[in-house]
C-alpha cells in the first residue's frame, strides 16, 4: 500500500515525532512524506548548518581578535 504524509510546523520534526510516524508507517508499506511550512524547513535546516558550520571551523584556525 502507498501512504502519503504530510508534516507541517517545526515542532514535529524538533521533537522526533517526524521520523517515528514515517517509520512506524514504512513497516510493509511505500511512504512519501512531505513537509509543508515555512518553519518546518527550517527546523529541518538548523541541524545540517550546525554540522557544517562545526565542520567549516575545525578547517581553519581562528585567530583571536586582539584590541
Amino acid at each position: 500500500m502507498r501512504i502519503g504524509i504530510i508534516l507541517h510546523g517545526p515542532e514535529i520534526i524538533d521533537v522526533g515525532s517526524a521520523k517515528r510516524i514515517i517509520d512506524m508507517f514504512s513497516r510493509g508499506h511505500d511512504v512519501m512524506a512531505k513537509l509543508g511550512g515555512t518553519m518546518g524547513r527550517t527546523a529541518v535546516l538548523i541541524p545540517v548548518l550546525k554540522m557544517l558550520l562545526i565542520y567549516h571551523r575545525g578547517l581553519r584556525r581562528v585567530r583571536p581578535f586582539s584590541f
